[in-house]
């Protein structure tokens, strides 16, 4: 079994580094909804605002752990606040683009290329502590995305923070209509970015429970999102004070309008606090 959950891992990071190697900004902004629309960027900024408000308040220069940096808006973000960053990231690519447009804030960056469980499991051993832990657009591509939370915390400094913001939520604890709306909005979208056909026949293929490498990269998205109330219960459990935030993500900028205008969610955000 653990042979087994260890090849997995490894398959998944070599499939999202591969994935991402050649993968241009502008391409990976119009498919990122909390990056190419005001009102989730917003959303997204507010929330950043406050958790470093925060950690701001507790010490002078805070430590900053972001998993799954990709292309480095959040280490750039508390960079320019002043924070001290590991950013963690399997794409080698992507965390040399970031070195590159950090190099005026090197002595305050740290990059570490491995998968989050690996990068977790070596700063322990390092007996480093953070004060605040994030994973932006990040959970979908951890299997064991629990088991990565309980580890993240474990380097939490007092008065400690994790943030997750841009995964989706479980397929299976959304109403009906809201699963419906979100589905339309995304074919709506997708029929617009070419190789229809191949897309069709990967859909249908995954809904027969068929899954190859490729299927790896968006792990859970493809499958049946992320768990956000075993998140929320999670912290809990953990002694932690949580916040679980639902709102409404899609590429299109009309459905994105539509959704937000009637309420549809299908996203979330989870904002934890030590006591």
């Amino acid at each position: 079994m653990i042979g087994s959950e260890l090849s997995l891992s490894d398959s998944i990071a070599e499939a999202n580094a591969r994935s991402y190697r050649d993968l241009a900004r502008e391409r990976y902004i119009e498919g990122a909804p909390h990056i190419r629309h005001g009102s989730l960027a917003k959303l997204y900024e507010g929330l950043l605002n406050d958790v470093f408000s925060h950690a701001a308040r507790q010490t002078a220069r805070p430590v900053v752990l972001d998993l799954g940096a990709g292309e480095g808006a959040l280490t750039q973000k508390a960079l320019a606040l002043g924070a001290t960053v590991t950013a963690v990231d399997v794409s080698e690519s992507q965390l040399n683009q970031l070195r590159s447009e950090c190099s005026e804030c090197a002595a305050r960056l740290e990059t570490i290329q491995a998968d989050g469980l690996s990068a977790i499991d070596l700063l322990r051993k390092e007996g480093k502590q953070f004060d605040v832990v994030t994973a932006i657009s990040f959970l979908h591509h951890v299997p064991d995305y629990l088991g990565l939370l309980r580890q993240a915390t474990a380097l939490l400094a007092p008065h400690g923070q994790v943030l997750t913001f841009q995964d989706p939520m479980r397929y299976d604890s959304l109403p009906r209509w809201n699963k419906a709306f979100g589905r339309v909005s995304y074919v709506t979208w997708r029929l617009g970015q070419g190789d229809v056909f191949a897309g069709a026949m990967r859909y249908l293929r995954r809904r027969r429970g068929v899954y190859y490498d490729a299927d790896n990269v968006e792990y859970l998205v493809v499958r049946n999102g992320v768990d956000q109330e075993a998140i929320a219960r999670l912290f809990t459990e953990l002694g932690l004070r949580s916040e679980l935030m639902r709102y409404f993500s899609t590429q299109s900028p009309f459905w994105q309008r539509v959704g937000e205008q009637v309420g549809a969610v299908n996203t979330f955000s989870v904002r934890a606090r030590m006591p």
